[in-house]
């Protein structure tokens, strides 16, 4: 019976309790599709727009945050003061911090004649492709071809040894850390790898560090101490300067912070100091010879004990007795300073020629070589420029595609869980049905006292069977493999007591018609009771699906083998050790399957609400 009348519903008054009512329908749909798109706007994510409550990016029309969350994504492996000072700021050391970003840093870039702007790109990539590789870092800009992921070193690894991802899923690459002065890459191939995986980085993907920027950022430490630093920030001096007190700061900065990964001596002074560095290894290291040099350190004699090395050796021992004999017994007037804004500057310089055709090259008014920047903010505006719709594109679906490959390739989450739905169905089908069948057919004088028992146990919480469910599990040997998420769960006592009402409201003229001519109780039960049933099964059907699907609890409980989770336990996994736009996404691509299910199979479950209340 309606709720108002076709009469009513012709009246001002009901007209107006219909609007209504569908008002608060459309409020009621509103309130809970609002919260889905604010958890898929919040799969693009991250500390830079993690304040906006828009259930759109904002970075599709905000320029700002567009350019903010890109580079923070690109820049994610370099120190966030190296990025600072080469854009020639001192207000921020991350993206999340650069306030009016696209204001200070792009907006002057877009007066610069497009040639000029062209050139400068052209002459940074052109340099990065042949710099010192103790200069170099990973800038892994936007490809449309591949992901961040797919060129990050794990993957590269992988794929030139031609193993499985997996295999490089706890590694941890060496990456240099140039704001310590006696840093020295780590023993074992692990250093070896960074280096070579930085070399095959195509020059848009390389990030030229800058000895400007640790010169700065001393400068900043001793500007907090009181000393009047400003006028030396321009330039980095390679060698000492005339002015005394800027002479006496460069001899600290050299001796206690310049990265003396950067620093090698002089041949002469090397020569020089070979006795002291053999005396020295002999009271300092116990390394009194030859012999024990080989032994202690893996080196051979001739690689850095019959002669000191000029430059860090590559072996970690030796290149740790290497950096304490340096700051201890080598005067910094014995050292040679490298600096990639010299050799930037030199490269210009072979470049263009002149001073006067690199200021017209560059649309800029230089006063010598030694103003040579790194146009790093002209790499990025260009490269915005160009692949701004792909960028957009990536930001949106980035996590989304690092679920799914964590999903389908890092552990077969989703064959898992295909395997366990089948094995629930499989058993669900078969145990469920039967024992409602038994329990109906035959009246038996404790029928109503066994359901009662089963029923009585669905008011027990999880959290009450889990320990004595573990030990069965455990005693029947069942532990690391998919049965033991099936059978715990095999008989359902909603679904028993559901099966059984609605065989008890079959006809039984039927089955008496069927026993005459003859037929058993397997006939009666597949020919009959369950091709009459199939409504209600259908119901029960869904239910064992969707409690399969949402496996969590007994996945961590029995099965130590992560390879066999199922998608609940690997979205929890997910959510645990990514960031929250991947969480955000993983939780996403998980509901999926129920949005399917609720959309495709609402006639399945009103049965399941109606049949019951029926009963």
């Amino acid at each position: 019976m309606a709720i108002i009348s076709n009469l009513d519903r012709r009246t001002a008054r009901g007209k107006a309790m219909l609007f209504a009512i569908y008002a608060l329908l459309f409020l009621g749909a509103v309130s809970m599709v609002y919260p889905f798109l604010l958890m898929l706007r919040m799969t693009t994510m991250d500390s830079i727009d993690r304040a906006s409550i828009s259930i759109l990016p904002d970075f599709l029309w905000n320029n700002d945050l567009f350019a903010r969350k890109t580079l923070s994504a690109q820049y994610r492996l370099v120190p966030g003061w190296q990025v600072a000072s080469q854009y020639q700021t001192r207000d921020w050391t991350g993206f999340d911090k650069a306030r009016h970003f696209w204001e200070k840093s792009f907006s002057p870039l877009e007066k610069i004649p497009t040639e000029a702007l062209r050139t400068r790109v052209a002459d940074y990539l052109d340099f990065a492709a042949q710099v010192d590789p103790r200069f170099l870092g990973p800038a892994l800009r936007y490809d449309p071809k591949a992901g961040f992921e797919d060129r990050f070193i794990i993957q590269w690894l992988a794929h030139s040894e031609g193993v499985s991802p997996k295999t490089y899923r706890y590694f941890e690459p060496v990456k240099p850390d140039f704001s310590r002065r006696d840093w020295t890459p780590t023993g074992g191939d692990d250093w070896w790898r960074w280096r070579k995986w930085i070399l095959q980085l195509a020059p848009e993907d390389r990030f030229v560090f800058s000895s400007l920027a640790t010169w700065q950022r001393y400068l900043d430490s001793q500007a907090k101490e009181g000393q009047e630093v400003a006028a030396w920030r321009d330039s980095f001096p390679v060698q000492a300067p005339g002015d005394p007190a800027a002479k006496v700061l460069w001899e600290r900065f050299v001796a206690d912070r310049y990265p003396l990964f950067w620093q090698e001596l002089n041949p002469a002074a090397a020569v020089s100091l070979t006795p002291a560095w053999q005396a020295w290894l002999a009271r300092e290291a116990a390394v009194p010879d030859a012999a024990a040099w080989q032994q202690m350190s893996g080196a051979t004699p001739d690689d850095g004990y019959t002669a000191l090395p000029a430059t860090m050796p590559s072996n970690e021992t030796t290149a740790r007795w290497w950096c304490s004999f340096v700051k201890s017994n080598v005067p910094v007037s014995q050292r040679v300073l490298l600096s990639s804004e010299t050799a930037f500057a030199d490269f210009l310089a072979a470049r263009h020629g002149t001073i006067e055709k690199w200021a017209k090259a560059w649309a800029i008014q230089p006063s010598g070589w030694e103003e040579a920047r790194f146009p790093l903010a002209e790499v990025d505006f260009d490269h915005l420029a160009r692949h701004e719709t792909g960028i957009k594109w990536d930001l949106c679906t980035a996590n989304f595609r690092v679920v799914l490959k964590s999903l389908l390739l890092e552990g077969g989450a989703f064959t898992n869980t295909f395997i366990i739905v089948l094995l629930s169905i499989a058993t669900s089908l078969t145990i469920n049905p039967l024992a409602a069948y038994a329990l109906s057919r035959f009246r038996m004088r404790g029928t109503n006292k066994i359901l009662i028992f089963l029923l009585a146990t669905m008011a027990l919480p999880a959290e009450v069977a889990m320990v004595p469910g573990f030990l069965l599990v455990r005693d029947l040997h069942l532990t690391d493999t998919f049965w033991a998420l099936v059978l715990p769960g095999a008989a359902n006592a909603f679904s028993i007591f559901l099966l059984k009402g609605f065989f008890d409201s079959l006809p039984q003229e039927l089955y008496e018609a069927a026993l005459i001519d003859g037929a058993g109780e397997f006939t009666l039960f597949t020919r009959i009771t369950i091709p009459l049933s199939m409504p209600i099964i259908a119901v029960t059907l869904l239910g064992t699906v969707t409690h399969a699907y949402n496996l969590f609890m007994p996945a961590v409980m029995y099965l130590g083998d992560v390879s066999k989770w199922p998608i609940a336990t690997k979205i929890y996994e997910i959510n645990q050790v990514s960031a929250v736009g991947v969480g955000m996404a993983a939780l996403v691509v998980s509901s999926i399957f129920p949005l399917l299910v609720f959309v495709f199979c609402q006639r399945i479950i009103m049965r399941g609400i109606i049949l019951p209340s029926m009963k």
